[in-house]
């Protein structure tokens, strides 16, 4: 894991530990909270990935075990195959080799499916529980602070939304650079902080979620972009979207003397070589601070690809490379994920190594959200009871968990930080 920023730290780590804000965020639509919008669209994704495990399993027309143990769902001219007439030992032994893939095919769809469908019903009693804490808040008046973290809590447990374990070295720079800088700030102090902020490194291992942990910890309102399809009109667009959360930014803080961050993701969509905003982007990160008391958050797999003066000490004066954890780090976001966990039997370190032997086995790693998600699973199956150390081995194993970050997205990135460095030097 390396880390490179301007401001002269070469270190490794992320850890965070953040004040819960006051107020949850809603999204465009005022009757819906982001969480419960997020698990509404992870379910429609979990029902589409389990009708198109039923439209498999309809394809091969495999519905019944016991017909299926008969051979009742081969084609006829396979049946043909086992009748008395086909004297044929070979006949035989090709009609018992497709009857066995056949069942394969089956057993594995069947495995599949379950997976998915207590995915989808873990969904939907979390949306059900979120909807009963969402009402409970329009009855009741929150009086407190103390109130209002207590219900936080309660949501943090349902949604997911928890603080990150690991990564300590890391966290401790943003939280020198920027968030102490901004709590200054909010006491009416005029520290000077940074406009921009870049991280990279492969998907899944916390970019955004640093993001958003850094905007609780500092209670800063947070907008995001996100360009799902880079076109030149889509580009133009999202820089004027930006000088618009900009502006709100401004009138924010002349209200509450609140600062404001702007995350964009995947950037390089959005100013590469050929960007027709990449110098008004530029100047903008480079003056928002001061002009608008915003700070960008981007975030990029791609680093290498932006076309921007990296040479310049005010472009991202603050750069973080986020990669999967090593053993150190693992071992303490598996700590912090089972810590509200009431029964468990686990060593963290031993747990850490066996994941780490695993990835060696399966050639690739696991991203820090897949453990999160594999721990989250682990302890929703387990419904109260105690949880063991090898019940997260064998979940990964029995569910066929594959690891998203493999050598080649490794070796990618390698070469992208390789690049970077460089084009940065």
């Amino acid at each position: 894991m390396k880390i490179n920023t301007i401001i002269g730290y070469n270190f490794n780590g992320i850890s965070v530990n953040g004040r819960q804000k006051k107020k949850d965020e809603v999204s465009q639509n005022q009757n819906m909270l982001k969480a419960r919008q997020a698990q509404h669209y992870v379910m429609q994704n979990w029902g589409r990935e389990l009708d198109e495990l039923t439209t498999q399993m309809n394809a091969v027309e495999i519905k019944d075990p016991e017909k299926t143990g008969r051979g009742e769902y081969l084609p006829e001219h396979i049946k043909r195959l086992a009748t008395s007439d086909i004297s044929s030992q070979s006949g035989r032994t090709y009609y018992a080799e497709i009857q066995k893939g056949y069942t394969e095919i089956y057993n594995d769809l069947q495995k599949k499916a379950s997976y998915i469908d207590k995915k989808y019903d873990l969904a939907t009693r979390s949306l059900e529980e979120i909807a009963r804490l969402d009402e409970l808040d329009r009855n009741n008046l929150l009086e407190s602070d103390t109130t209002v973290a207590a219900y936080t809590q309660q949501r943090k447990a349902v949604t997911g939304i928890k603080n990150v374990g690991g990564y300590q070295f890391e966290m401790s720079v943003l939280k020198e650079e920027f968030i102490d800088k901004i709590k200054l700030e909010q006491q009416g102090q005029t520290p000077d902080i940074v406009g921009s902020i870049l991280f990279f490194g492969p998907y899944g291992n916390g970019k955004t979620y640093i993001t958003r942990t850094v905007a609780k910890e500092t209670d800063c309102p947070i907008s995001f972009i996100r360009l799902s399809n880079a076109t030149n009109d889509n580009i133009i667009e999202a820089m004027k979207k930006i000088k618009l959360y900009a502006q709100k930014a401004q009138e924010n803080f002349e209200n509450t003397g609140m600062r404001s961050i702007i995350f964009i993701d995947e950037i390089d969509k959005m100013v590469n070589e050929k960007s027709p905003i990449k110098d008004e982007f530029e100047e903008f990160i480079k003056t928002c601070s001061e002009k608008y008391h915003c700070t960008v958050f981007v975030a990029t797999n791609s680093p290498s690809s932006l076309g921007l003066n990296m040479k310049d000490k005010d472009v991202f004066p603050i750069k973080m490379s986020i990669d999967p954890a090593d053993k150190e780090n693992l071992e303490q976001i598996l700590e912090y994920l089972f810590e509200k966990y009431p029964a468990k039997n686990i060593d963290y370190s031993k747990l850490a190594q066996e994941i780490i032997e695993l990835e060696t086995q399966m050639g690739a790693k696991f991203s820090n959200g897949q453990i999160g998600d594999i721990c989250e699973d682990v302890c929703a199956l387990a419904n109260g009871e105690v949880v063991e150390q090898s019940d997260i081995i064998e979940y990964i194993k029995n569910n066929n968990v594959q690891p998203l970050i493999t050598k080649e997205v490794s070796k990618m990135f390698q070469d992208e930080y390789a690049r970077f460095i460089g084009k940065e030097k």
